[in-house]
């Protein structure tokens, strides 16, 4: 990585471009975009309980990160954009591990379930690949690996969160020796997309709540589809 020295850029603050990316220096890493199904017909109670909601749970999933999941909060940045969130979390090498894998995937996987419990479904897609702005300071995520994640979740006509294809390849490309190490936070799915057709992808295992709960979210989402 340059030196420090070289990558100043201009802003209220000394920031780094070795810190936030830049095009010509992106950084590297997960990136998921998660989007909350029904939000937009929110009455004015409902967003009010879903904004309280997604702070608690988001500010618990980050103090929580390095024990539980050992990911390292310093690396993993939260961005949200109305009833949308961003996670990137970056990784020093493109060499990921399965640790890597592991700890985001099951980051995720609660994630995802502690929105259902608030009766919150949420559809997303995690990809991997350069970041050109990850820049919490000004809300500015950006890059190759954003647009690749934002491209398949909008394709998606479901409820839960997958991986693009290219994260697939990368990460298979990586068990090659151990083909089954994420079987656990991984599994092959039949996912609808908006094109009236299905597409076999790889995506997270949901952790099993009680299924009460989940049928009284679909029903109040109108979702085609849950995993």
């Amino acid at each position: 990585m340059p030196n420090g020295d070289l990558n100043a850029v201009v802003s209220s603050e000394s920031v780094r471009v070795a810190d936030v990316g830049s095009p010509s220096q992106p950084l590297y890493g997960f990136v998921a975009v998660l989007d909350a199904l029904g939000a937009k017909a929110y009455s004015r109670e409902e967003a009010e309980e879903f904004l309280k909601a997604r702070d608690e749970i988001m500010r618990l999933l980050i103090d929580v990160a390095p024990d539980t999941f050992r990911v390292d909060k310093d690396d993993l940045k939260v961005f949200t954009f109305n009833d949308s969130i961003i996670l990137t979390y970056v990784r020093k090498a493109k060499d990921l591990t399965t640790n890597d894998v592991n700890g985001f995937c099951g980051l995720l996987r609660s994630f995802e379930v502690s929105f259902l419990l608030k009766r919150i479904l949420f559809r997303g897609a995690v990809s991997i690949g350069d970041l050109y702005r990850v820049d919490p300071n000004t809300n500015t995520v950006m890059g190759p690996a954003v647009s690749d994640a934002a491209d398949w979740y909008e394709r998606a006509d479901w409820i839960g969160i997958n991986l693009t294809p290219r994260a697939s390849i990368l990460i298979g490309a990586g068990l090659q020796e151990k083909p089954t190490a994420l079987d656990h936070v991984l599994v092959d799915y039949q996912v609808p997309l908006k094109e009236q057709c299905l597409s076999e992808i790889r995506c997270l295992r949901v952790i099993r709540v009680e299924a009460s709960t989940v049928l009284r979210s679909t029903a109040a989402s109108g979702a085609a589809a849950i995993w």
